[in-house]
């Protein structure tokens, strides 16, 4: 259903992403996106150089969103500004579990590709771009003695896995998603990651 006061390119994307959550990213054609977004196959082309650009334009708006959700009313102490980067992420993505799905999908769509290796590096970078903030924290918890020396991709990457398996298994189990559980889940999550 369209929103009369959204742009052309948010209707597409609000589409893509309903699709490509409900049918997968390959098996999602762009004319079926814009068909559901209720434009012509040439406006979709119009913002969109190809499906890959879609795609990723997809990946950065969800990022984006997540970021600034994450960063909301951080403590100073840096074992809490963790526990609070973490249960903000969860919080999010329960809230948003379509972003939660088309980002495992657009991961695995990414190890599927032909050009998986390049496109595979140029997520990792564009990752890190967007998770600063997230790569600042692990290295002042390394300097600080809080967490261990392992590779900061490795411990950014670690911390995204925890945040999408926990939501998945809040989603699938909505009982648990209670305060006193998502503490104890991101408690077990940093224990794992500090070392």
């Amino acid at each position: 259903m369209n929103h009369p006061k959204m742009s052309k390119k948010q209707l597409i994307l609000e589409a893509a992403l309903r699709l490509f959550v409900s049918q997968g990213i390959s098996n999602t054609s762009t004319a079926s996106i814009a068909k559901h977004a209720g434009v012509a196959t040439g406006t979709l082309f119009h913002h969109f150089a190809n499906k890959q650009a879609l795609c990723d334009t997809l990946y950065l708006q969800i990022k984006t969103e997540l970021i600034k959700s994450m960063q909301q009313e951080l403590p100073a102490d840096l074992l809490e500004q963790g526990q609070a980067l973490w249960l903000n992420a969860l919080d999010w993505f329960i809230a948003s579990p379509n972003a939660l799905r088309y980002l495992q999908r657009y991961y695995l769509n990414i190890e599927a590709s032909e050009n998986s290796q390049q496109q595979q590096a140029q997520t990792m970078a564009t990752f890190r771009e967007l998770h600063q903030f997230i790569y600042q924290f692990f290295e002042r918890c390394q300097q600080a003695g809080l967490a261990s020396d392992l590779p900061l991709d490795y411990l950014a990457l670690m911390a995204q896995n925890s945040i999408f398996s926990n939501a998945e298994f809040l989603l699938l189990y909505p009982d648990y998603n209670r305060t006193e559980f998502k503490r104890r889940a991101c408690q077990a999550a940093m224990n794992s990651l500090m070392g």
